[in-house]
């Protein structure tokens, strides 16, 4: 079994300190990919409450001008313990919706998101998280043009029904949640479209219990899946219950065997 961490949202307004105080105890033994939004809009809801922008505001931030945070981000990545991957462009929230389901010109957006992240830690940007899972068919082709894989969610309803890697993914998901729909569990394989390939996650939230994530992992575990769970430093720094549910995990896949610990991208090798 492959087992993964991604933490989303990182962005401007994200303190180096938080991304310690949560992982020091875990990076060690699981490296941690970190789901980072280049230029964060002043109307998200990952920027602190106290920062974000008035009705008609179109601030951006972008991750670079905080240069503790981008200096502290590329330490850990020469000493193997972060990861980087695209989460979006700017995390806007429209009124009709999430960035990566209503938004416009997202092509356009996710390349140059991708090159600027690319250039500022030097790494090769390879996976995209769409920002609260959200992702429409024009999201999807942006995504994929993009020669980017997706963490989080699943893209079978946005498919053509006359591809056949789309049918077969289609098959196996669906014999899947007819088995199991009853249980709180994930389809444990990465899926491959041939262009693309994709990966479910679990997050780590108060309405997941502990016992529902370790039985998840089990489960995959016995089937020599991959796993991979999620976490917000922006909420979770001051939610310590959380944070130990998190290494809770990683202590409890530690009694396994043949556990390998990679990053997100390393899912999709």
């Amino acid at each position: 079994m492959k087992l993964a961490i991604r933490d989303d949202d990182t962005c401007y307004f994200t303190k180096p300190r938080d991304i310690e105080n949560i992982y020091a105890g875990i990076w060690d033994t699981v490296p941690v990919s970190l789901a980072v939004v280049p230029f964060i809009h002043s109307n998200s809801d990952a920027v602190p409450p106290d920062r974000r922008g008035g009705e008609g505001s179109d601030r951006e931030l972008p991750i670079g001008e905080n240069r503790a945070l981008v200096d502290f981000i590329k330490d850990k990545i020469k000493e193997g313990k972060l990861h980087i991957m695209l989460h979006g462009y700017s995390h806007r929230n429209y009124r009709t919706g999430f960035e990566y389901d209503t938004g416009r010109d997202l092509y356009e957006k996710t390349k140059k998101g991708k090159e600027y992240l690319e250039e500022l830690f030097d790494v090769k940007i390879r996976s995209f998280v769409p920002p609260h899972h959200a992702l429409s068919r024009c999201g999807m082709k942006a995504v994929v043009d993009n020669n980017l894989n997706i963490a989080g969610t699943a893209s079978l309803h946005r498919r053509f029904l006359f591809d056949y890697r789309y049918l077969t993914n289609l098959a196996k998901v669906f014999a899947f949640r007819l088995k199991y729909g009853k249980r709180p569990v994930r389809y444990p394989y990465v899926l491959d479209f041939g262009d693309h390939k994709e990966v479910y996650c679990y997050v780590v939230v108060p309405k997941v219990t502990l016992k529902e994530l370790i039985d998840a992992l089990y489960f995959t575990y016995e089937r020599g899946g991959v796993f991979c769970i999620t976490g917000h430093v922006s909420s979770m720094s001051e939610d310590r219950t959380r944070i130990q549910v998190m290494k809770d995990i990683v202590k409890e896949s530690r009694k396994l065997a043949d556990v390998e610990y990679v990053s997100v991208n390393e899912l999709f090798d």
